[in-house]
């Protein structure tokens, strides 16, 4: 019987659209055997969750930390760490707390580019605990008028090339990968066609990456195909998942399952097996 994973999923934590209990229930009640909560620089999700949730589902401790490398920004996947280790902590929070001051930087901006869009505006749209980002932004302007959909206002003024971008928190990949496995986790390298030039993954390499999330919702066969060659060749783990979000990304909860083998190939490095 073929076992269902997906080991990317967001909620109101960050910049999810669906409550941690709803996005739990809905993939137990759909049958997935492996999950991991994937929040954006933030792991208070975790304060609610067992590792085992009802029945068989095992819940896979997990974050998604940005950094930065070669004026980009990357997003790292970190798995099966200890969430009281507190060089790891530190490293969340500093993050968190410059999105906060990133967000009003892009609020000053916008402001400046003649929308009339507040900190409070965006405030009201994100979860009082969430870790704010850009896609809070973009529902903030939605709601003041300005465009049918988040997507249009990212196009617009936050993608990472618009007027109204500010980057966050310079950490480099390394500094996240060492922290990570010094908290006892690895790391994936997040959809990396999206985050880096596929060219240079060699510097992840050497800075000690885990895996290659292969089977990314979106990610084309030839795509698959480069990154399994590229985790072949360097001893790395695929990993896969629906980087679900909700109504931005015009996602619905249990579209996507990452293939069997992605339990095979967390088990090289899962102490605690997972036999399902």
């Amino acid at each position: 019987m073929k076992r269902k994973i997906d080991l990317h999923i967001h909620t109101t934590f960050s910049d999810g659209e669906e409550l941690l209990l709803n996005v739990l229930e809905s993939y137990y009640q759909l049958g997935y055997d492996v999950i991991s909560i994937t929040d954006h620089d933030s792991i208070d999700a975790y304060n609610d969750i067992t590792t085992l949730y009802k029945g068989k589902m095992r819940v896979l401790k997990g974050v998604e930390i940005s950094s930065r490398y070669a004026d980009r920004e990357v997003h790292l996947l970190a798995y099966d760490f200890n969430i009281n280790n507190s060089k790891l902590f530190t490293l969340l929070n500093n993050i968190k707390n410059s999105r906060n001051i990133r967000a009003k930087k892009m609020i000053n901006k916008l402001n400046e580019l003649g929308l009339d869009v507040t900190i409070n505006d965006v405030l009201e749209v994100a979860d009082s605990n969430a870790s704010i980002g850009r896609p809070h932004i973009a529902r903030a302007l939605v709601n003041n008028g300005y465009f049918k959909h988040p997507q249009q206002a990212f196009n617009k003024y936050i993608s990472d090339n618009g007027p109204a971008y500010v980057p966050k928190l310079d950490v480099s990949p390394k500094e996240v990968i060492d922290i990570v496995h010094q908290a006892g986790g690895f790391v994936v390298l997040a959809h990396p066609f999206k985050s880096i030039d596929i060219k240079n993954i060699s510097y992840f390499v050497k800075a000690g990456i885990d895996g290659i999330e292969t089977y990314y919702y979106d990610h084309s066969p030839k795509e698959i195909a480069r990154c399994e060659n590229i985790c072949r060749d360097n001893n790395l783990i695929s990993t896969g998942g629906s980087d679900f979000h909700g109504k931005l990304k015009h996602q619905t909860i249990g579209e996507y399952t990452a293939p069997d083998c992605v339990i095979n190939e967390l088990n090289k490095l899962l102490e605690e097996r997972i036999n399902l």
